[in-house]
């Protein structure tokens, strides 16, 4: 839960009014795998390499605007590979992103 919720939380921090987030899940070999999928900021190339790290917050004057520490996605991302899953992103400047996990089956 702690997962989805900040991932979902980023999303609409990084959406312009507007803009519009989906979540979406489906099974596929063994795992279910959840996707957030916004129309938001998107993220520079720079950036992206960078954005799992701890205390990484962008330059961008748009992401500094917004509140935080830059841990969200660090401690997101250990949560994740405790449970024995993977995370990732895609994502364009000004198109938005969409990140994803996936976690075995119970």
């Amino acid at each position: 839960m702690q997962v989805l919720t900040n991932l979902v939380s980023n999303a609409w921090k990084y959406t312009p009014e507007g803009g519009k987030i989906t979540v979406r899940a489906f099974q596929t070999n063994g795992r279910v795998r959840v996707e957030v999928i916004d129309t938001g900021l998107g993220i520079s190339p720079e950036d992206q390499s960078k954005l799992f790290t701890q205390f990484f917050r962008s330059e961008a004057p748009q992401v500094r605007e917004q509140t935080g520490w830059g841990l969200g996605l660090n401690v997101t991302k250990k949560l994740v590979e405790i449970m024995d899953g993977e995370i990732g992103f895609s994502s364009a400047l000004n198109e938005g992103s969409v990140f994803w996990f996936s976690l075995p089956l119970a």
